[in-house]
């Protein structure tokens, strides 16, 4: 059993670094492909597609993973297949209603919503894409409750290796026929990519299947209300991402009009800050993502033992290492901002926006490893108000900002870096409040030592940018 854990972890972690590469690799060539006016119009469509598919996921691969971790420690072989044989057809019941609702929205959501007419075609294949991830990630829940990391590991490999090759070929290929196709072919590639995703959870559970189970069955029956009700507060804390993601599609254009941009000129300014300039910072969040992950098992393990100097001596360590890499970035970004622009989107232009970024590089690394702490420790509740706090600072000066002329652009990059130095405030003193009291006296805190997100993957999982 530790040497399949050990294997499974392993491969989770291969599996993360190797898709956020290809993610923050595959954003690059496709920037260089459509320009910032075709990478404005893709991101555009990308909010509403996450958004989405948290709302028709109902939270249900959480529910699922704690139900199947039950049922699996009871030997109950009925219990695992019912949960997820009542998982699905909730799922299934919800996504195609939410399908249907975005098929018919699409023409406002294009129209009036985001005020850009060439995403309708994305938005119309959206729910295709959306009825594969929603069961795949009921599948997700499904292994991880079963102590299974591998599988979803070679899902998410498999997804994202299958969505970039997909989308960067059929935009290629549309990219004669207009920003309208290329939208659309970017959402049949991420369509194509959940397919791939679904196919291995597919094969693995057909070879589960097959084999013989022992196991007794006790028979006990998952109710709908009972994985609702383990699920609902799950999906409600994973919105504030995809609705931050949907604010910024809305809101950021709209500001720039504000400042004096035409409609086009907002559009390719927003391709600019959001497709270009903001992905530069989550290159070397493969560097990063290793980190937060050890700062999280290393720090629950020690916060169970009541250790709080080897929890003051794992957060100094990983912070450091996190700021190590953030200074590196600023100082790369400040030496050399042209040089870097051009070199990954043949756009020196670029360079004022990269020089923004040179003080949220290293608040963005530390500040994830601290959020893993916190996740660590069980304070999962600070770690999403914080966020919610940091959020509500951002769009405040996104909001003043970006209308003012002498701002435009720089704008919403500016009011990234404050947001996330509030939150890196907020949760440092969350951090050095428990280490202060919690570790010294009375149980372990309840609760989960991850915080779920959108397709019930711990939070460590889901650093940001790692949905490209």
């Amino acid at each position: 059993m530790r040497n399949r854990l050990l294997r499974g972890a392993m491969a989770s972690l291969f599996a993360g670094l190797v898709t956020r590469a290809l993610g923050a690799l595959y954003r690059l060539f496709l920037a260089r492909l459509v320009g910032d006016t075709g990478i404005g119009v893709v991101q555009m469509a990308m909010p509403a597609y996450y958004l989405v598919v948290i709302l028709a996921g109902l939270g249900l691969p959480t529910g699922v993973a704690k139900l199947v971790a039950e049922g699996r420690a009871r030997r109950d072989e009925r219990s695992i297949e019912m949960t997820l044989e009542r998982a699905l057809r909730l799922a299934v019941a919800a996504a195609t209603l939410a399908a249907a609702g975005l098929w018919l929205a699409a023409p406002w959501l294009s129209r009036s919503l985001l005020e850009e007419r060439r995403v309708l075609g994305a938005l119309r294949w959206m729910p295709l894409a959306m009825l594969i991830a929603v069961p795949s990630a009921l599948f997700r829940g499904y292994f991880q409750g079963l102590d299974d990391l591998e599988t979803p590991s070679w899902a998410q490999l498999a997804e994202q290796v299958v969505r970039a090759l997909a989308v960067l070929l059929l935009v290629r290929a549309l990219r004669p026929f207009g920003l309208t196709a290329v939208a659309t072919g970017s959402m049949l590639g991420v369509a194509l990519g959940e397919a791939a995703g679904f196919a291995v959870y597919a094969l693995a559970y057909r070879r589960r299947a097959s084999r013989p189970r022992p196991w007794l069955s006790r028979g006990r029956r998952t109710t709908s209300a009972e994985l609702l009700r383990l699920s609902l507060p799950v999906m409600v804390a994973s919105l504030s991402g995809a609705l931050s993601s949907m604010l910024d599609a809305v809101l950021i254009p709209r500001r720039l009009e504000s400042a004096g941009l035409s409609p086009a000129e907002a559009t390719a300014a927003y391709g600019r800050v959001v497709g270009m300039a903001l992905p530069v910072l989550y290159l070397p969040m493969v560097a990063v993502y290793p980190l937060a992950v050890m700062a999280l098992s290393g720090i629950s393990a020690a916060t169970e033992a009541r250790n709080p100097a080897s929890v003051r001596r794992q957060l100094t360590l990983y912070a450091a290492l996190a700021a190590t890499v953030g200074l590196a970035t600023s100082l790369s970004l400040t030496a050399a901002p042209g040089s870097i622009a051009a070199l990954l989107y043949g756009e020196a232009t670029l360079a004022p926006l990269m020089l923004w970024l040179v003080p949220a590089a290293p608040l963005l690394y530390v500040g994830q490893v601290f959020s893993s702490a916190l996740n660590g420790m069980g304070r999962t509740a600070s770690v999403l108000v914080n966020g919610t706090l940091g959020l509500v600072v951002r769009l405040a000066l996104l909001w003043a900002l970006t209308a003012d002329p002498q701002v435009g652009e720089a704008g919403p990059l500016v009011a990234f870096a404050a947001g996330t130095g509030v939150t890196l405030a907020l949760n440092f003193l969350a951090l050095r409040r428990e280490i202060r009291s919690s570790l010294r006296a009375g149980p372990p805190p309840p609760g989960p030592r991850s915080l779920p997100g959108p397709t019930g993957t711990p939070a460590s999982d889901l650093l940001p940018g790692s949905r490209s």
